[in-house]
């Protein structure tokens, strides 16, 4: 993690330098940045795939909720990285159109969580 955290720190020096000079580069350099970045994020995909497994394996019938989980996550850890593309680029508009998408994705897709809570409860209120 912490190397991740230095490569970012001396990238962006590099491209705070190189962006006056040479825009054209600086999003080059960006780019292959992400691609690193992304790349060195992707080896600890194995420990979060078992990790997953065994905490499915925990929940057993309650794996819906872990399942909802996870995919709000992803959505959240994509319209995160879209957002910041999007204010990279200016435009602070489409960036809060991808937030405000991702939080309605996330909305939608735990309501049905949500009725089954209400559900639980007013049947222990019976």
């Amino acid at each position: 993690m912490f190397k991740i955290v230095a490569l970012c720190l001396a990238g962006t020096l590099l491209l705070v330098l190189l962006k006056p000079a040479r825009p054209e580069y600086a999003m080059l350099l960006r780019l292959a940045l992400l691609l690193v970045v992304f790349a060195a994020l992707l080896e600890g995909v194995g420990s979060v795939v078992s990790g997953t497994s065994a905490l499915m394996t925990l929940v057993g019938e309650n794996g819906e909720i872990v399942r909802v989980m996870l995919k709000a996550l992803g959505i959240s850890l994509v319209a995160q990285i879209a957002s910041d593309l999007c204010k990279d680029s200016g435009e602070q508009t489409l960036a809060g159109v991808v937030e405000l998408a991702a939080k309605l994705g996330i909305l939608i897709m735990a309501l049905p969580l949500a009725a089954q809570l209400a559900e639980m409860c007013l049947g222990w209120l019976q």
